[in-house]
């Protein structure tokens, strides 16, 4: 007996492997294309890898700045005069009696010469008063002597005259006479010396009064010399010429700036702090100086109540030696300790992310060769360091670098990647 064969029978049979393996490449392919975009394969040469830490991190602030002098003189013009010659550039070594400068001024010449001739006449009035007074002292001083010699005579006569009274060889009236003559002398000699006394006062302050002129006019020419000595401008203590704005052949006035020198004896770092991170910052923190290549420590001294253009003042007191290329002006590099976050998780700072922000990072998978972007929550930056609150765990690895031209991937696959395992 024949048996009968359905066609339909055969043709579903075949049907079914086919739509199987249909809807499994449409699946497979649906797959691919969902996972293509959303990945991207990159070389690890491309990508900087840190690893998460835990510890005490400590808070470091980096900033910039030059070395001051503490002792620094500031030269000014003491008078009027043109630039004649510049001996001196910027930068040279200079001892207290270098010449930086020389300034002309002709005019001080004259006076000088002038203010010479007025000490010299003052002097010789002086001299010819003295001889002048001298002589009248000894004038009176003279008659003094003649009158007490007069008053002697007198004396002895009216002894000798007072004697022979009982005798009446000489009158009465004659002894009387004498008497008289006695006590005039005396009270002419007494007068005199008074007048002698009086005089030499007079004298003596006619003698202040010229030779105070004298001085004066001395002062006068002292101020002048001073001034044509103040004309050749040096450096006044030894160190460094910092700064010469004075131009050659311009004119100067009083008090206009010339010349700065400031000691290499007695340097400081002067640094400039962000307004943000310095209200971090303490009297007496740490300060790692990095100057000419050598590390120096120092100490925060003061700190500048005033904040310019964003930036606070930091003042700090060298405690090393300095390397013998320091000098004022010299740019340092420092790195401020102004404390420590204890027990926290950190990572090198990444690209472009600030103190207490929230910002996507691919972060590894030490069991394949993918890091996923996963938002992380940032605290505070730290030096070269930044604080991870939140998104990451301790020995995790994140790419910290530039990632910009991935962000529209959530995943990325790193090649030549094996020692981002374990």
């Amino acid at each position: 007996m024949d048996v009968m064969h359905n066609p339909e029978s055969k043709f579903a049979k075949f049907r079914q492997p086919v739509w199987a393996t249909t809807t499994l490449l449409i699946v497979a392919t649906l797959f691919f294309w969902l996972f293509s975009s959303s990945s991207v394969s990159v070389p690890i040469q491309q990508l900087h890898i840190q690893q998460v830490q835990f510890g005490d991190l400590p808070l470091t602030i980096n900033t910039y700045g030059k070395l001051v002098s503490k002792d620094t003189r500031f030269l000014s013009a003491r008078t009027g005069g043109t630039v004649d010659k510049i001996w001196l550039k910027p930068g040279a070594k200079v001892s207290a009696d270098t010449v930086i400068l020389e300034l002309s001024n002709p005019q001080l010449h004259q006076q000088v010469e002038s203010a010479e001739l007025r000490v010299q006449q003052a002097e010789n009035r002086l001299k010819k008063m003295e001889l002048e007074l001298a002589d009248s002292l000894l004038q009176h001083q003279s008659s003094i002597e003649l009158l007490r010699a007069e008053l002697e005579s007198a004396q002895l006569t009216y002894d000798a005259e007072k004697k022979l009274e009982e005798s009446g060889i000489v009158s009465k009236l004659q002894i009387q006479t004498s008497q008289i003559k006695v006590k005039q002398l005396l009270v002419r000699l007494d007068i005199a010396e008074k007048r002698l006394s009086h005089l030499a006062n007079i004298n003596e302050t006619r003698l202040s009064v010229e030779r105070e002129l004298v001085n004066l006019e001395k002062s006068q020419l002292k101020l002048h010399q001073d001034h044509l000595k103040s004309l050749t401008v040096k450096a006044g203590i030894d160190g460094v010429l910092q700064r010469l704005p004075a131009e050659l052949g311009a004119n100067v006035v009083v008090g206009e700036p010339l010349a700065i020198v400031g000691s290499v004896e007695q340097l400081e770092a002067e640094l400039r702090v962000p307004q943000s991170q310095a209200d971090d910052i303490q009297l007496g923190n740490q300060v790692m100086l990095n100057i000419a290549n050598h590390r120096v420590k120092g100490l925060v001294s003061r700190i500048d109540p005033v904040v310019t253009e964003g930036y606070v003042t930091i003042e700090a007191e060298i405690k090393e030696t300095l390397p013998q290329s320091a000098r004022p002006d010299i740019n340092v590099q420092g790195v401020i300790t102004a404390g420590q976050i204890p027990n926290t998780l950190f990572i090198e700072a990444p690209v472009n992310v600030a103190s207490h922000s929230t910002v996507n990072l691919f972060v590894l998978d030490p069991e394949s060769e993918r890091a996923t972007s996963s938002p992380i929550q940032f605290g505070q930056v730290t030096g070269r360091y930044i604080q991870v609150l939140s998104g990451l765990t301790e020995n995790q690895k994140v790419v910290i670098s530039d990632a910009e031209k991935w962000r529209d991937f959530e995943h990325i696959k790193v090649t030549n990647s094996t020692e981002i395992r374990g």
